[in-house]
Formats: C-alpha cells, sequence, structure tokens
C-alpha cells in the first residue's frame, strides 16, 4: 500500500527525486575524494618515514655497533667471566688490547703513543676517557666483623663467618671512603681500619652512591695496565661491590655516527660475577641542535678571542682574559649540511601530516560515538597506524 502527499505532481515527484540523486551522488564524490586525500597522505607519510630513517644513519648502526661489541667483548673472554679474577683479568688482558696501542715500553713513562692512538677497529675514534663506576651495598661498620645492619650470622656461625654481604635492594647503598693503602681488606683477620679514609682511598660522589675512576685514553697500553693494577692494590673491587660499570664511547665521522659501549659487572650476593653489556649507536642529529640550546655544553677553546668581525686597529697587547666568555654555539661545533637541513624540513612534515592524520581520526571518533567507532575495522586500523 502507497502513500502518495496530496498536491504533488508528476514533475514535483520527479525534481524530488532529481535532488534526492544528486545529494547522494555529491556524498559519493566527497567519500571519493576524501579517500583519495587519505590515500596520498598515507603515500607522503611513508615517503618523508623513508627519507627521515634514510637520512640518520639508521642502516649502518647496526653493523657498526655488531662489529663493536664483538671486538670488545671478544670470542669467550668478556662471556666467560665468572668470579672478580676474571674480572680483572679481561680489563687487564683483551680489554686493553682492544682500546689501547702496545708499543713495548715498560708503562712508567706515561707518553702519549705514536701513530693512531684511541681507535677501536682502526676506524671508530675513542672519545673522553674511559670511566669506571661503581655501586657498593651497605653492611654497617668495621668492627665487629658480624654486625651487619640488615642481615644477622647466626649465633652458631659468629665464629665461622666473617660478614654478610646482602645484596643493595636489601642492604641499601653504601657512601663511605673505602679501599687505599689504609682501607680495609674484607677479611676478619685484617688490622683495624683506620678512622679516617688515606689519600689514595675511593670517595663517593658529592650526594650521590656512586664511586667514579677514569682512565685517559692517551697513553700505552703498558702504562694502562700499570693504572689497572694500582687500581686492583688499592682494593676497587672487595666484598662490598654490587655493580661496577665501564663506559667508553666511540665516532666515526665517515658515516657520523656514535657508538657507546657500557660493559656491567654484577658480583652476586649468591657468589660469582653476571656480565652484560649494552651498545648503543646514534645519529649526532645535527638539524636539531639548532633548535636546542646545546651549546652550554661547548665552551668557547679562544675566550679571549674577540668575536667581533671588524676588530680593534690597536689591540691591548696585554689583554685581561673575559670573565663570562661567549659558547660556540653547537650548530658550529657540528655544522649542518644541505641535507641535514633536508631531513629537517622532511621531518617537520612527517610530523604535521601525523598530526593531521590523529586529528582526523579524533574527530570521527567523535561523529560516530566510541561503540560505533570500533564497530569499523578500517577506522581501527587507522587508529593503530
Amino acid at each position: 500500500m502507497a502513500f502518495e502527499v496530496a498536491g504533488l505532481t508528476d514533475d514535483d515527484k520527479e525534481n524530488e527525486m532529481s535532488a534526492f540523486a544528486k545529494r547522494e551522488r555529491k556524498k559519493d564524490d566527497a567519500l571519493f575524494l576524501a579517500g583519495i586525500r587519505d590515500i596520498i597522505a598515507y603515500i607522503m607519510f611513508l615517503i618523508l618515514y623513508t627519507i627521515v630513517l634514510q637520512t640518520s644513519g639508521v642502516e649502518l648502526a647496526f653493523p657498526m655497533a655488531s662489529k663493536m661489541r664483538a671486538e670488545v667483548l671478544g670470542d669467550g673472554e668478556f662471556e666467560g667471566i665468572l668470579v672478580v679474577d676474571d674480572v680483572w683479568d679481561y680489563l687487564d688482558g683483551h680489554f686493553v688490547d682492544k682500546t689501547f696501542l702496545d708499543e713495548g715500553d715498560d708503562g712508567l713513562v706515561e707518553e702519549i703513543p705514536s701513530g693512531r692512538w684511541g681507535y677501536i677497529l682502526d676506524m671508530n675514534r675513542m672519545i673522553g676517557a674511559i670511566q669506571f663506576e661503581q655501586k657498593r651495598v651497605y653492611v654497617g661498620g668495621a668492627l665487629p666483623w658480624n654486625a651487619t645492619p640488615s642481615c644477622k650470622v647466626p649465633q652458631v656461625f659468629a665464629e665461622e663467618i666473617d660478614k654478610c654481604y646482602p645484596s643493595i635492594a636489601e642492604g641499601g647503598h653504601a657512601t663511605t671512603p673505602f679501599g687505599g693503602s689504609c682501607g680495609c681488606d674484607t677479611s676478619m683477620f685484617s688490622p683495624i681500619c683506620a678512622e679516617t679514609p688515606c689519600e689514595d682511598s675511593f670517595f663517593a660522589e658529592p650526594n650521590d652512591n656512586r664511586y667514579l675512576w677514569t682512565l685517559p685514553i692517551n697513553m700505552t697500553a703498558a702504562s694502562a695496565r700499570l693504572r689497572l693494577k694500582d687500581l686492583r692494590d688499592r682494593r676497587w673491587i672487595d666484598l662490598q661491590t654490587r655493580e661496577l660499570r665501564v663506559y667508553l664511547t666511540v665516532y666515526n665521522p665517515a658515516v657520523d655516527l656514535f657508538s657507546a659501549a657500557e660493559l656491567i659487572f654484577e658480583p652476586k650476593q649468591t657468589g660469582g660475577v653476571d656480565v652484560r653489556a649494552t651498545f648503543k649507536t646514534f645519529n649526532m642529529v645535527r638539524h636539531i641542535l639548532m633548535l636546542t640550546e646545546a651549546s652550554k655544553m661547548f665552551p668557547n677553546p679562544n675566550p679571549n678571542r674577540n668575536p667581533n668581525p671588524n676588530p680593534n686597529p690597536n689591540p691591548d697587547p696585554n689583554p685581561k682574559p673575559n670573565p663570562n666568555p661567549t659558547p660556540i654555539q653547537a650548530s658550529k661545533m657540528f655544522p649542518a649540511t644541505r641535507t641535514d637541513m633536508g631531513a629537517m624540513f622532511a621531518e617537520m612534515l612527517f610530523y604535521l601530516i601525523a598530526l593531521i592524520l590523529w586529528l582526523q581520526t579524533l574527530v570521527e571518533w567523535r561523529e560516530h560515538g566510541l561503540f560505533r567507532f570500533f564497530l569499523n575495522f578500517w577506522r581501527v586500523l587507522d587508529l593503530l597506524n
């Protein structure tokens, strides 16, 4: 049974049907154009994503990190560490062999080695010194030996067990000086500890629980071994040591990549040493330096130099030091190339398109409601992207 509106002629009906068809056609055209727009946006997004990846040097990061890992860790020398003596053997042996030049000297005179020193794998230049960092567990005072606040030795074993050495989580961090020529040996038969530390004892960093020691790289392998021997004689690692980290960083100018190595040695409260290592390779991202305050990290090496391009024709023969030298901008220390500028422009477009697509998804979420939005597979896929 059909219902007709009174007063409508056939022409009116035809016009109404034509208007309805036009509206539907406009909707279809709008949906089609929206689909084309989304396809173009995703293609641009993919192209920019590829450009960003290619300009960041990520394709060379893994080969560099894997070769660095194999060179520094060796073929079982690092992974084979079981006890503290093995830690010293690795550092004094394989580690020094790969990071310092052996010139056959006795190491008594610390001289800068000849040739290309400070390189790993012949191409990667070490930057700065090698840093050693230690964290220790607190076990109470020196005497009596079996008095550990967080871990009590049963009375029946007080004669046989000198002290309890728990984990840092149980005993907390130690921050008192240790080691040196007047330090305590970790044995119940050692002399009573000196009440004040010696000049060669190890001290924690101010307001921190870390103990730091640095090994310069501008020396021969023999000199480095003598320093490590002195470190060992001063009891740098003892029964309270719970974590030892060794840091070094290299830079390869050919690929403009840094690689930071972190060697971790963890003497356990159960005995033995656990080891692991991380190698992180990254790009300086020079174009981002222009947008940051990284210039504070690069002080002016010539603070007395006049930055004025038109200097005084009668300069002072005895200039006074500038108390507030102008720091060198990071962009001058690591100048950006045209490729870097193009990468910055590509990244800006990349994040702009990502923001637009995200806002578009939020608008659809609001229009369709939470429940209906997630009923559509393509909307959910769009949200995940």
